[in-house]
């Protein structure tokens, strides 16, 4: 399969068109999947590296056009700037309310994890006995639960 990225090629379609490609050639066993994975793997790590290394140059050169003009690359891709992942940081607005909320909730966090943490020691029902109310009650372990994904990493060079 050859892929070339040019000037209107870029379209959804080629997108889903190659995605439709690459797991029938898994598929139909004409190429590994571990090996298609691994490529995979490999490329789009070098690619997201790239492209945030590229991000603040292509900032600028958007920028270059005018705030109306609608920004068109590879004949598929509408290309405008917004702002995302916007963040507000509370600490520093000195409010009493805020501030004692949120030392409540890290001190309840805390005591939350030191709960989760007895509660991955047991491993099977235990019944325990309220000291205040006398009240027994049943504490089952916890639920695991996990999905199996193959995990690509380099082999450390010598």
């Amino acid at each position: 399969m050859k892929l070339i990225i040019q000037e209107g090629n870029c379209t959804k379609e080629a997108q889903t068109e190659l995605t439709e490609s690459i797991v029938k050639n898994v598929q139909q066993g004409i190429e590994s999947g571990l090996i298609v994975s691994a490529r995979i793997k490999f490329i789009s790590e070098a690619l997201e590296a790239a492209k945030k290394k590229i991000q603040p140059i292509v900032v600028d050169e958007i920028e270059q056009y005018h705030k109306n003009e609608a920004v068109t690359v590879l004949g598929g891709y509408k290309v405008e700037l917004k702002e995302m992942g916007v963040k507000y940081n509370y600490s520093e607005c000195n409010h009493i309310g805020w501030n004692e909320l949120t030392r409540q909730i890290e001190e309840l966090t805390l005591q939350r994890k030191a709960i989760e943490e007895q509660l991955k020691t047991i491993k099977k029902a235990q019944t325990f006995v309220d000291e205040e109310t006398g009240e027994a009650y049943t504490v089952y372990p916890p639920q695991k639960q996990s999905s199996t994904t193959p995990v690509f990493s380099f082999i450390k060079s010598k």
